[in-house]
């Protein structure tokens, strides 16, 4: 049988689950998980001192943390721990985020080997519009809010490096390995197999 608290709507069932709620009827299932609280502005607040963890630990019946999220009150960072790998995600007190690495030093470190797989050490950014000729992936560059510069590649195009808020091209890569080169005083200079051309 399950012990209801009523007053706070805390039940421990006979199948070993603990259901929480402050106000309305807790659900349960055959399938329900074991720590169950219905939504509506709830939550779980874990109190630790100040130079110790709180954890909660994502485990299964071979291993108890394979997976976690932990806060270190020693350094005010969170961290995410993904198939025993601890951290597979950190986001330091300054707000920066390592992927691979628990001392990123910038806003964001991606840190892989690529002698296990270029895979490994490949950050991809993937533009989903499937029309030719307009498959633009791009990476800007901005400074308060305007725009400084982008690498853009095209399907169509190649690379193309662009400055200043209008993203001018100054340089092109086409995948015939033909160099556009922009300058000011002339239109277009272009580097192929090895001759510049006017």
């Amino acid at each position: 049988a399950e012990m209801p608290m009523t007053s706070d709507q805390v039940i421990w069932s006979e199948q070993n689950r603990l259901h929480v709620a402050y106000t309305g009827v807790v659900t349960r299932s055959a399938a329900a998980s074991t720590l169950t609280i219905p939504t509506g502005g709830t939550g779980i607040t874990l109190v630790s001192s100040t130079n110790s963890w709180a954890s909660i630990l994502l485990g299964d019946s071979d291993d108890h943390d394979v997976g976690a999220i932990k806060y270190d009150h020693n350094t005010n960072s969170l961290r995410f721990v993904v198939n025993a790998t601890d951290p597979a995600v950190l986001i330091t007190s300054a707000g920066n985020v390592g992927i691979d690495d628990d001392t990123p030093p910038t806003k964001l470190v991606v840190k892989g080997d690529s002698d296990v797989s270029t895979a490994d050490a490949t950050l991809t950014i993937e533009d989903s519009d499937d029309t030719a000729g307009s498959k633009e992936p791009i990476l800007a560059f901005d400074g308060n809010g305007t725009r400084q510069g982008r690498i853009m590649s095209s399907d169509t195009g190649g690379m193309y490096l662009g400055v200043g808020s209008g993203n001018n091209t100054v340089i092109q890569l086409n995948d015939k390995r033909d160099l556009y080169i922009h300058a000011n005083s002339r239109s277009w200079s272009t580097i192929q197999n090895g001759n510049i051309r006017y």
